[in-house]
């Protein structure tokens, strides 16, 4: 044992002072650079997790967010159920109209006493409902439970689906124009055009330009 300890300070010689100060110097820098490579280590996973997720938690569609205030201020007027049969698949009101100047004619002076024409408001929302659309499985109404079905399920109690048509923007995305109702038989319902804006706190219902009775 005395002689491996012997061999130990052989093989080991003592270093100067200058040597030691270089040692120190070296080893502190190599820490420091340890921490360094660390740190840039720890804000690379941190970018990582901070990366934008999945769309539903970015900002949301445009048209959904006024769908979601129409159907919102629409059920409020008359309903308090707390569960809502909503039609999977927004309104295409325009469908099966061929002749879009017509259409444009005929129902952008609906509710001129309530609000200015918006012939280009109105021509938006008849390309826009050329084609329909799938509302997202997470479409939610504040306060509500949203049932997405298909069609009108066969019920006694006469309860009601609510449907919303395409939303059709002006130029400027701050102006909406769209169609909600709800049916609850052959010969039960109403609907609503409505115009929105876009304004502090969200869409914002400016007028109801037309009224339907089923």
């Amino acid at each position: 044992m005395t002689e491996h300890l012997a061999l130990m300070r052989v093989r080991s010689p003592r270093r100067t002072p200058s040597e030691f100060v270089r040692w120190q110097v070296m080893r502190r820098v190599a820490g420091e650079s340890l921490g360094t490579v660390f740190l840039l280590l720890l804000a690379l996973l941190t970018a990582c997790d901070s990366r934008p997720g999945p769309a539903s938690n970015q900002a949301e569609d445009p048209e959904l967010l006024v769908a979601r205030a129409a159907l919102t201020d629409f059920i409020q007027e008359s309903d308090s159920a707390q569960v809502i049969l909503l039609q999977q698949e927004m309104w295409a009101r325009t469908e099966q109209l061929p002749d879009s100047a017509s259409w444009v004619d005929g129902n952008s002076t609906w509710g001129l006493g309530e609000a200015p024409r918006h012939t280009d408001l109105h021509g938006a929302f008849w390309r826009a409902n050329r084609t329909v659309r799938r509302l997202p499985a997470s479409f939610t109404i504040p306060g509500r439970t949203v049932q997405l079905v298909a069609e009108r399920p066969d019920r006694a109690d006469g309860a009601q689906i609510y449907y919303i048509s395409r939303v059709g923007f002006n130029a400027a995305q701050d102006s909406a124009l769209v169609f909600v109702a709800s049916i609850c038989g052959p010969l039960c319902g109403h609907g609503k055009r409505k115009l929105y804006v876009d304004a502090v706190g969200g869409w914002k219902e400016a007028a109801t330009l037309a009224s339907v009775m089923y």
